[in-house]
């Protein structure tokens, strides 16, 4: 017989309700080979359930804080807009969990990694783990969200709590390889395959799939549309999570950089950026624009020579030389010299969110060329 957890809660969606077609999340101390029962009520109605154990993929495995156990019923789905009683045996506990009547079919969004490469962790004493440092998972109708990671040839899948940044941790001993692709699954059976996540070292292969390079948030191939890709920001706190995405290519001579690029999520406020060399020419969806080149040396916030609104934006930037000339859907916005000196740079985009965020585009045609500018 194995051992037991020692105590049994329940952790409810950041939505509020479990969703019908979901599993009831609970969290208990689980040490050795811990075993845990649970039965399930609807009013006077027994309900025949099942019991999985999930493991959690982060550096709180390493501290014994939980095993994560999702109950679901045995067959079909919960009962719509009512209340489920659950007792667990040993530890005894009786839990009232509400069920919702909207039925889950969202799949968890992207999460941001600081490397696409396993690094050494720095934690508390005494712990010391391999992993990838990751921003926040959310899916606000799953409380924790399951992890599958595809490490050359190799996978490893446990739980992570939704709305909380992390290590996805190995024993230092462990040999990890790069991280090839990572498949996020919420409680409902949604799921979200990422091919080749990427972070400032994204390259898993010598060739790479991607044609610009994460210097910070995520990175996607739209299925079906090619030249179409998805950016994710890093989720990071401070003034604003950021996407970053360069090519692979420097460019050491007068360039010509364009996109289509639209908004995702709702920070229309905020800017999507062509980074040229040596500085950023950003637009709003709120008729804003700006070329930067540092703090001291930027043309301040200027009106777009039209209105433009929350929907498809088309960026140009011509670089000659220490001049700068920006373009918004087709129409020159203004132009501006830099200070610095010029070095061979990568180009590409960026754009903002909100801090602590997971802000998103979807871009395509992006084109970054070498010209002679007369």
């Amino acid at each position: 017989m194995g051992s037991t957890p020692e105590f049994i809660v329940h952790r409810p969606p950041r939505a509020g309700k479990v969703a019908p077609n979901a599993a009831i999340v609970l969290e208990g101390y689980a040490m050795g080979d811990a075993q845990v029962t649970v039965t399930a009520k609807h009013g006077t109605d027994d309900m025949k359930v099942t019991v999985e154990a999930v493991a959690p993929l982060s550096y709180e495995q390493f501290r014994s804080t939980g095993t994560f156990y999702l109950v679901r019923p045995e067959s079909g789905e919960w009962p719509h807009d009512t209340t489920v009683e659950l007792v667990s045996q040993k530890p005894f506990a009786r839990l009232d969990v509400a069920i919702g009547h909207v039925r889950d079919h969202t799949a968890p969004g992207s999460v941001s990694l600081a490397s696409a490469r396993p690094h050494r962790v720095g934690l508390p004493h005494p712990y010391d783990v391999v992993g990838f440092e990751h921003g926040v998972f959310e899916d606000a109708a799953s409380p924790i969200v399951i992890v599958k990671l595809e490490l050359d040839g190799s996978t490893r899948t446990g739980a992570i709590q939704e709305g909380r940044a992390g290590v996805l941790a190995f024993a230092p001993d462990t040999t990890v390889g790069h991280l090839q692709a990572i498949t996020l699954t919420d409680v409902a059976g949604n799921s979200h395959r990422i091919v080749q996540p990427c972070g400032p070292a994204p390259f898993i292969k010598a060739t790479p799939l991607l044609p610009l390079t994460c210097i910070a948030g995520t990175l996607e191939a739209v299925t079906g549309a090619p030249g179409t890709f998805i950016g994710t920001t890093d989720g990071a706190g401070g003034g604003f999570s950021r996407g970053h995405y360069v090519t692979t290519e420097s460019f050491g001579s007068d360039v010509e950089i364009s996109v289509s690029a639209s908004r995702l999520t709702a920070e229309h406020e905020m800017p999507i950026e062509i980074a040229f060399r040596g500085g950023f020419f950003g637009v709003t969806g709120s008729s804003s624009w700006y070329l930067y080149e540092h703090d001291g040396h930027w043309t301040g916030w200027k009106p777009t020579p039209s209105p433009v609104g929350p929907g498809l934006l088309t960026l140009r930037v011509v670089q000659s030389g220490q001049r700068v000339s920006g373009y918004i859907n087709g129409e020159l916005a203004g132009t501006f010299d830099l200070e610095r000196p010029l070095v061979a740079a990568p180009v590409g985009i960026h754009f903002k969110a909100h801090p602590n965020k997971a802000g998103q585009i979807q871009f395509h045609d992006f084109v970054a060329r070498a010209v002679s500018v007369n």
